[in-house]
């Protein structure tokens, strides 16, 4: 009973199908006898002596909340880059160790070649963000603010900092 059913709906749906293929006209002339019409977007009439309002810009806000802004994401993409590289350092310090292991003299060579590197990465860190820092302290006395305002910067970078440095350190000493 139900295979008869099954068959008959094949049937009725390929009847159907028939009939609309071949007996209507195709999709493309039928959109066309239709009329066209103008998608009118709802939007609140101002009076023509108003002007529109304008959306909210920085000139509108707090021009030290906007600077400091600005800033925040500039260390944070310092800082983003940094951990990159430094990960990747560890990485490659963490290969070459294990390499190296068996033969301590090597691996004091690995590890000191690393250590050095580190350093350099850190001084461009510190010569990057004192450039930025500059920057920051120079937009803020053209706005009339203190310089003062960019000292929790400074001890963010420094806070993050010594993090970084204790984590790479506690990273060396699980390979010894």
């Amino acid at each position: 009973m139900i295979k008869r059913l099954l068959l008959l709906a094949i049937i009725v749906e390929l009847g159907v199908f028939w009939y609309v293929h071949h007996e209507k006209t195709p999709v493309q002339v039928q959109v066309a006898n239709f009329p066209q019409r103008e998608l009118v977007l709802d939007k609140k009439k101002v009076p023509a002596d108003e002007p529109e309002p304008a959306v909210e810009t920085a000139a509108t806000t707090d021009p030290l909340t906007v600077i400091k802004d600005k800033y925040t994401v500039e260390f944070e993409n310092l800082e983003k880059e940094t951990k990159k590289k430094a990960k990747d350092l560890l990485a490659r310090a963490k290969e070459d160790f294990v390499e190296e292991s068996t033969d301590g003299i090597a691996a004091l060579q690995v590890m000191s070649s690393y250590y050095n590197e580190f350093k350099t990465l850190e001084t461009e860190t510190d010569e990057t963000f004192e450039q930025i820092y500059a920057q920051l302290e120079t937009e803020l006395e053209a706005g009339g603010y203190s310089k003062d305002e960019a000292v929790t910067f400074r001890e963010q970078y420094e806070e993050k900092k010594k993090k970084m440095l204790k984590k790479a350190l506690d990273v060396q000493g699980s390979y010894e």
